[in-house]
């Protein structure tokens, strides 16, 4: 098993910036967004397959940093009623010659979603079969998408991809066990596999680890990242339609991992925090512990530099970084406060802290 990174996850750095952070943390290998979902940061899907001089320096700046190309991605919909799954399959078929130019021999995508009739606009993702229309759609859809899968993975086979790495997820036709394995037996198993994403099974309410056992023979690929359940979910399940802008309530898994405070030091607290990566507003109103006060804004203040840090590495989150660094902290013995502005705040809110403070 060799470890590696999406380069979209540094967008703000060039691909020799993006190398050199790879090699510094011992990693062997990247997978390069080419389009549809991704940014492509480091990817000119149209330079680089029309450009043998350009696909060269690509190889020679991974290499002199000790890497190799795990996979290339291009998820996107290509089942998307009209010119918008058109065009996703074009960047699919721009990436299948990619691989070709570089030799990579997987590529990463989703299985994508076709609207729910001939005459759909837009996609419809149907997760039950009641009320009994739904089973109507469903055969539809799936009429609609093994021709389409058909073709795309005649292509990729044209251009010796031997795995189509299909990722798990919401708003896909192809988003468990089952699914795959209708679309494998359809399309054919010699190419279509999984990237196994434990994050998404778990939102989904799925065990990553039977997923793992069940689809053993056809992991081609895995992406790991954070993941947790928000105590709401126990409410409102865990299929939900909140952007990810919605604040969400602190809860105490919250207060000792992301905050890292002791849940001795604290007696009881109540807040609400940006559910946006790049905005890091929040308001917290914490009780602390007898005496333990400043060990809760000591520590708070550590939460801010290490968040000041990690706004710092995207350029594209400038504002939620200078938010980070304005933070206040303050309070007493019976209560202290932390307040970080959310990117679209003006308000005074170090004089509204006081006035809640009494100061």
């Amino acid at each position: 098993m060799k470890l590696g990174l999406v380069t979209d996850s540094l967008v703000d750095r060039s691909l020799a910036e993006a190398a050199a952070v790879c090699r510094g943390l011992g990693l062997e290998q990247v997978e390069l967004g080419c389009g549809n979902w991704s940014p492509a940061p480091h990817v000119d899907l149209k330079g680089l397959t029309a450009d043998a001089g350009a696909r060269h320096r690509l190889l020679d700046t991974l290499g002199e940093n000790g890497l190799t190309i795990s996979a290339l991605n291009c998820s996107g919909n290509p089942l998307f009623p009209g010119e918008k799954g058109a065009g996703d399959r074009a960047v699919a078929e721009g990436t299948f010659l990619l691989a070709e130019q570089l030799g990579v021999e997987t590529v990463v995508m989703m299985s994508g979603l076709p609207g729910g009739c001939p005459e759909d606009r837009t996609p419809t993702w149907i997760v039950t079969s009641w009320p009994p229309e739904t089973e109507e759609i469903l055969r539809y859809q799936w009429k609609a998408a093994v021709p389409v899968w058909k073709a795309l993975a005649a292509r990729a086979r044209d251009h010796g991809v031997k795995r189509i790495a299909l990722e798990f997820h919401g708003w896909q036709l192809v988003y468990n066990v089952e699914t795959l394995r209708r679309l494998r037996s359809e399309v054919g198993d010699d190419i279509l596999g999984v990237n196994l994403d434990p994050s998404h099974l778990f939102w989904m309410g799925a065990d990553p680890v039977e997923v793992a056992r069940a689809l053993a023979d056809c992991i081609y690929h895995v992406h790991i990242k954070d993941v947790r359940l928000e105590p709401a979910a126990g409410q409102n399940t865990l299929l939900d339609t909140n952007p990810i802008s919605n604040q969400f309530e602190i809860a105490a898994m919250n207060i000792e991992y992301d905050f890292g405070l002791q849940a001795e030091d604290v007696v009881s607290y109540k807040g609400v925090k940006s559910n946006d990566n790049g905005d890091a507003g929040l308001v917290l109103a914490i009780q602390p512990a007898a005496g333990k006060a400043q060990d809760v804004m000591d520590t708070l203040k550590t939460y801010q530099q290490d968040q000041v840090a990690f706004y710092g590495n995207y350029a594209e989150f400038a504002q939620a970084q200078s938010n980070v660094e304005n933070a206040i902290i303050d309070g007493g013995d019976d209560l202290v406060v932390m307040v970080i502005a959310s990117n679209d705040c003006s308000s005074d809110l170090t004089s509204a802290v006081k006035d809640v403070l009494g100061k």
